[in-house]
């Protein structure tokens, strides 16, 4: 190439390349800068003689009578010593009620479905033949396997009972589980 024609081409990337620099500085005018004016806070206090200054409380002496224990006679009529005893009884008398009320549900399982729809179907034959039935769960799910029972019932002497002719109404192979209220 010619040299006259590689000086402009130098000389024209000089100019674009200090105006790329330049110009928006130029453009933009004053920049304002603000500076806050705050002090710094001090990590440990000090006095006007610059010393460190720290206060002591003193321990103070506090003197409670505790209460004498009360022996409180419980709804099953067995004596507690000690207020926090009874209620440590109650509580544990309360879960051991809800234990017994829990294991006491009971249903008859009579099938899986994938099919919501056919879940449903035996459910209403159920029905129609007399028996408390429930599809679970009771919102159709994906991919969650449709379980159709009939129950609940507190007394499982009873729903065995019922398992033979569930089977020979049904034609199907029942059993008895027990029932899960925060399975459905």
């Amino acid at each position: 190439m010619n040299k006259n024609f590689h000086n402009r081409l130098a000389g024209t990337i000089i100019v674009v390349v200090l105006g790329v620099i330049f110009i928006p500085d130029l453009l933009d005018g004053q920049k304002v800068h603000y500076k806050e004016d705050s002090t710094a806070i001090p990590l440990t206090p000090q006095n006007d003689k610059g010393e460190l200054q720290i206060d002591v409380l003193q321990p103070q002496s506090v003197e409670v009578e505790l209460p004498k224990s009360q022996a409180v006679t419980l709804q099953d009529d067995t004596t507690a010593i000690d207020p926090l005893d009874a209620v440590v009884a109650k509580v544990r008398n309360r879960d051991k009620q809800q234990a017994l009320q829990q294991e006491n549900a009971w249903v008859i399982q009579v099938g899986f479905f994938r099919s919501r729809s056919n879940a449903e179907l035996l459910a209403k034959k159920l029905k129609n033949k007399g028996y408390v039935s429930h599809v679970y769960p009771s919102v159709e799910q994906k991919d969650t396997l449709n379980r159709v029972v009939i129950g609940p019932e507190l007394n499982r002497k009873k729903l065995d009972n019922m398992q033979q002719k569930v089977e020979k109404d049904t034609g199907l192979k029942v059993r008895v589980v027990q029932f899960d209220p925060l399975d459905i």
